[in-house]
């Protein structure tokens, strides 16, 4: 990937700049300086992030270490997850449909064992967007109950099969949409923790929301503050 050049300040988009150092900008407007070689750095993570590569992949084409990209994608997850957020709570009024929705991972589906590691995900849609929240497994306590019957079991795999609980009665809208939106989505990370889904649901819905330049936009945005 070929090297920015830096043509204007990434706070405030003023392009009175001079060179302080070999490296350093300062911008006349606002005042502030910042690493040329540092901004060139995060917009090409940016790019990749707003792209839908993953951090893996990433740092090869960027030719950096793995964890810098990932610790740079992590940031970015947590700032889009209170962006949507904001989202959300300004354009409330516009909720329109909702659904229930059980994710497991496509290696897990077959062994009704798995079950319990369903994660339930309520989606919303207002206007043309998504917001989603994790609701509790209704699956979870089967987990280390050994005296459920295995029969049971197997009538709660065919309720989980169905993937989800409908509340409308349109089949194809944009909340079925967004459901393959994730599912496609999540494959490319092979397991993701509960405790780091949340994070990687709000990148679906990220990516989903906004057209790809649009997306780089708001993150160029939401980091250079």
């Amino acid at each position: 990937m070929k090297n920015l050049s830096i043509y204007k300040c990434v706070y405030c988009s003023s392009q009175h700049l001079y060179k302080v150092s070999a490296t350093q900008y300062k911008c006349v407007t606002c005042r502030k300086k910042f690493s040329a070689k540092k901004v060139q750095f995060d917009l090409q993570v940016i790019a990749t992030f707003c792209d839908g590569i993953n951090a893996q992949k990433a740092s090869q084409i960027l030719g950096v270490n793995y964890k810098t990209v990932q610790s740079r994608y992590k940031d970015f997850r947590l700032l889009i997850t209170n962006f949507l957020e904001q989202q959300y709570q300004n354009r409330k009024e516009e909720f329109d449909e909702y659904e229930e929705y059980y994710y497991l991972d496509a290696n897990k589906r077959t062994n009704i064992t798995y079950i319990s590691d369903a994660i339930c995900i309520l989606g919303m849609s207002y206007g043309t967007n998504i917001y989603t929240l994790l609701l509790q497994n209704p699956f979870a306590y089967a987990k280390n109950d050994h005296t459920i019957d295995p029969l049971t079991l197997i009538e709660y795999a065919k309720y989980f099969n169905r993937y989800k609980i409908i509340h409308y009665e349109k089949f194809d809208n944009i909340l079925v949409r967004f459901w393959l939106h994730v599912e496609k989505s999540m494959r490319q990370f092979k397991g993701v923790s509960y405790k780091n889904f949340i994070f990687y649901l709000k990148e679906c819905e990220f990516s989903f929301n906004f057209e790809r330049q649009k997306r780089e936009q708001i993150l160029k945005e939401l980091w250079f503050v």
